[in-house]
């Protein structure tokens, strides 16, 4: 495609004007949980040259959440993408921030046995989750309350890992299963249905980049730069559908039919602009109020700093 041959180019000349002035580029590292459809954004980018135009060197790096939010504040880590985790640090005090939001609306599907046709059967039965007592199980009861089924009349069961969870779909251990874009596409070829699409009615901000507070006040420059890339990763993703499918395949491992499928969520949940409203944390302060992390009234300007992303959009233009 055009676009994509020019964006080439461009991160090409760009990178060869920084080693003939002498600069390399600045390496840091970007820890996310795991491959999935939520910052894959930032992927493209990544592979597409816009990060090496802005004279960084990303190294992508997969750590649990907790180690990623551990290794901001160390400084082993610049950026991660486990928004919820930075989220509830920054709410309990340590010295992070989210910068950019990726996702405003929730990229999960409701995928049921086969003999299910409809939300008011689960009444009785067993609905798979990631873990108790957090966001998938605030989106199962929200999704149970939509259509008229107290949440009560269901038993929720933990299973952290999307394979083992569609195992036990297959093994009838639960009658239906909270799964995440694109894994839904799996279970679909497996013969089980997706019932509700969460993002339909769902919206909440639930994947992002974050930083250390350190690195804001410190190294604020290269935190613009690495947001306007990030910004154009964004805006590239959602606007160019056939290079964005080739590195979901590529990146995520996707067959043809499943990588089309994903897009398609992916381009009604990633954010157009990387801003976080106030409304868009509702969802994840009242987890942490449910967990006993925080109480009372929490605030956006606590756990999100958009002035940067801010200023970083003001140099890039508002072009899409």
């Amino acid at each position: 495609m055009k676009v994509c041959r020019i964006a080439l180019v461009v991160a090409i000349l760009a990178v060869g004007l920084f080693a003939q002035a002498g600069f390399a580029a600045e390496k840091l590292k970007v820890a996310f949980p795991a491959r999935s459809l939520s910052y894959f954004p930032i992927i493209v980018g990544w592979k597409m040259g816009f990060f090496q135009e802005q004279g960084l060197d990303p190294e992508f790096i997969q750590l649990k959440t907790d180690i990623s939010v551990a290794g901001l504040i160390s400084g082993q880590v610049d950026y991660a993408t486990p928004f919820s985790s930075i989220v509830r640090a920054a709410v309990q005090g340590i010295g992070v921030r989210t910068i950019m939001g990726l996702v405003d609306t929730a990229q999960h599907v409701l995928v049921v046995n086969p003999k299910v046709t409809s939300v008011q059967e689960l009444k009785g039965k067993k609905i798979g989750i990631n873990e108790i007592g957090g966001a998938q199980s605030f989106e199962a009861d929200a999704v149970l309350r939509r259509y008229g089924v107290d949440p009560a009349s269901v038993t929720k069961v933990g299973i952290v890992g999307e394979a083992d969870r569609l195992t036990a779909l297959q093994a009838g251990a639960i009658d239906a299963n909270i799964a995440s874009a694109p894994f839904h596409v799996k279970a679909e070829q497996l013969g089980f249905k997706s019932l509700v699409i969460l993002g339909d009615f769902l919206k909440y901000t639930h994947a992002g980049v974050g930083t250390s507070l350190k690195k804001i006040q410190t190294d604020r420059p290269q935190v613009v730069r690495f947001l306007k890339a990030s910004l154009k990763s964004l805006r590239f993703a959602r606007a160019q559908r056939d290079e964005t499918l080739k590195v979901m395949e590529e990146w995520l491992a996707l067959d043809k039919e499943t990588a089309v499928k994903a897009f398609d969520i992916g381009l009604k949940t990633w954010s157009k602009d990387g801003m976080i409203a106030e409304s868009a944390l509702d969802f994840d302060f009242a987890v942490l109020r449910s967990q006993g992390v925080a109480a009372g009234k929490l605030s956006l300007d606590g756990v999100f700093d958009g002035s940067i992303l801010k200023e970083a959009a003001a140099e890039i233009g508002s072009k899409r």
